[in-house]
């Protein structure tokens, strides 16, 4: 995330090698063996490698006291040339990797006889010259090694890439598009800042080899800051943040572009762009962690678990701190921890959304469930106020069989209009209600029960009160309707903190087809939208036991 601009290469000078370091600017006296000597001579003793932007030439001198080999560590050298006794090697991003002497991402050179070695360098870009003496088993086992270490290190970022691209294509959310384009683009630019990108994928093209560091460099620091404005998801936490961070990954893709137009012009603009960009996404992770954003504070904390490694990284680079096994790779150890807590991020990421989605989901359905209820509450109403009375008034005209009909009808429409929606849990309370619609059930059905219910009241509100009556009608229809029970018991209280209701019988069970039935599922959203839960069960014995539970915390 926090990626660009780091074009400050490493060096590592052995400590034992004694390098004689003089500069000439470009367009001097032609250059030759007797001239560079010459000014070796009169050169200063340097044990510094880096130089910085500087096009070069920088001319070096050292001394082989033994047959090795000779390691540049710096692949992204523009043109190098080193001279061994009669034995002239020419390097650089401007020539194929398939002349090399030693199949070694790196710049590597036999040495067969002790002797002068003479090195000119020069580079479009941070100009840095890392040189080391190897005695061949040495450098053998350091190939070795190397080889492994950094296969493992772009197999980790590689595979956190690709198994994101896969939750991308899946999930389809941005934030796993511009993960994969940052952890992407941070593994190709060290596998083609240490030359193994030139080694196995295009040994025949310099233009590649010379751009792709930079350009994987620009990609990356771009992906990262849509990466961080998808996390914050910073257009609605501020408008300025999100302007700065994809109009900063604006100018990085172009940059990207253009370094395959002009590289020794675009590629001083890239450092600039590179820590522009990381001062957009911290002040964007301030203004997230100031908003309290959840995403922000694994933000901040990936970039300060990066960050002391690349200033180690950076320190060694510019000479202020000896190169060691941690100066070398810090960068990549950084990268490592700051990718594993990103990934950490996005998991959090997708566990926030799915409960916004639930929760959205919960209001929508409470929302619905309110809705259903006040239309229920107006056609009961217009039913009793409007219909009931204009029957009211015709069974007072009739007379006869006529009169008794109108009046059975008129009791049909109460009982109707009381199903629509209960008028006596306003009237009487949610355990009266409740007591009145187990005996009136019940009671008409011919089952034994018993019933304990306790007062309530006082613990809900009057929306849970609704809710909890519709789940004790549907559960009592179900016992009558389908259970082919012969006994049913129903118990409603508080137990600690929690609200109970409990409906069972001794009559056939659930099945699979009951427990998805449309009646459950009204009951599991009821329970829900009351801040409860409800289960159904198989009783020991037989028949079914129908549980829901909602926090109480009053009186």
């Amino acid at each position: 995330m926090v990626y660009g601009g780091l074009l400050l290469l490493v060096g590592c000078v052995d400590a034992a090698t004694q390098l004689d370091a003089v500069t000439a600017d470009e367009g001097s006296e032609p250059w030759s063996l007797e001239h560079a000597r010459a000014e070796l001579a009169s050169g200063t003793p340097s044990t510094s490698s880096s130089f910085g932007f500087r096009r070069g030439p920088i001319w070096l001198r050292a001394r082989a006291d033994a047959p090795g080999v000779l390691e540049v560590g710096l692949p992204q050298l523009d043109q190098l040339d080193v001279y061994v006794g009669d034995a002239h090697y020419r390097f650089g991003d401007h020539f194929p990797f398939s002349a090399r002497p030693l199949r070694q991402p790196f710049y590597a050179v036999p040495i067969d006889a002790p002797g002068e070695v003479i090195v000119r360098a020069q580079s479009t870009g941070a100009l840095a010259v890392p040189l080391r003496l190897w005695a061949p088993d040495d450098f053998d086992a350091y190939a070795s090694d190397l080889h492994v270490g950094l296969g493992a290190y772009y197999a980790f970022l590689f595979a956190l890439a690709f198994y994101n691209l896969f939750l991308f294509a899946s999930l389809r959310l941005r934030a796993y598009g511009y993960y994969f384009g940052w952890i992407a683009g941070v593994a190709l630019s060290q596998a083609s800042f240490m030359g193994h990108t030139a080694m196995y994928l295009w040994p025949n093209s310099p233009v590649l080899a010379d751009a792709m560091p930079a350009v994987a460099v620009a990609l990356s620091a771009a992906s990262g800051c849509l990466f961080v404005d998808a996390m914050l998801d910073a257009r609605r936490l501020s408008r300025r943040a999100s302007l700065a961070l994809r109009g900063t990954a604006a100018v990085l893709f172009a940059i990207a572009v253009l370094l395959f137009v002009d590289y020794g012009a675009v590629i001083l603009a890239l450092p600039i762009a590179g820590f522009t960009s990381m001062a957009v996404i911290i002040t964007a992770v301030v203004v997230g962690v100031r908003a309290r954003n959840r995403a922000a504070y694994f933000l901040a904390f990936g970039a300060l678990s990066f960050l002391p490694f690349y200033f180690l990284f950076a320190l060694a680079n510019q000479g202020v701190l000896q190169t060691s096994f941690l100066t070398l790779h810090a960068f990549k150890i950084g990268t490592c921890i700051e990718a594993l807590i990103l990934a950490f991020a996005l998991a959090d990421r997708v566990r926030v959304l799915e409960g916004e989605k639930l929760e959205a989901q919960r209001a929508l359905s409470v929302g619905l469930l309110q809705a259903q209820d006040e239309e229920r509450r107006r056609i009961a109403r217009e039913l009793h106020d409007g219909v009931g009375q204009e029957l009211s008034v015709l069974a007072g005209e009739l007379g006869g069989s006529s009169a008794e009909a109108a009046r059975h009808c008129i009791d049909d429409l109460r009982r109707l209009s009381h199903d629509l929606h209960p008028d006596r849990l306003e009237r009487l309370g949610l355990r009266a209600a409740c007591e009145r619609a187990v005996e009136t059930t019940l009671d008409a059905s011919g089952l034994e029960y018993d019933h304990e219910l306790e007062d309530v009241d006082s613990l809900l509100s009057d929306a849970q009160a609704l809710h909890v009556y519709r789940i004790l009608q549907e559960a009592l229809r179900n016992v009558v309707q389908h259970a082919e029970a012969s006994l049913a018991r129903v118990r409603l209280g508080r137990r600690a903190e929690t609200l109970e209701l409990i409906v069972e019988d001794d009559g056939l069970g659930i099945d699979a087809g009951s427990a998805d039935g449309l009646g459950l599922s009204s009951m599991r959203e009821r329970a829900r939208a009351a801040g409860g839960r409800l289960t159904l069960a198989q009783r020991e014995g037989g028949g079914t036991r129908v549980v829901m539970k909602i926090p109480v915390t009053h009186a």
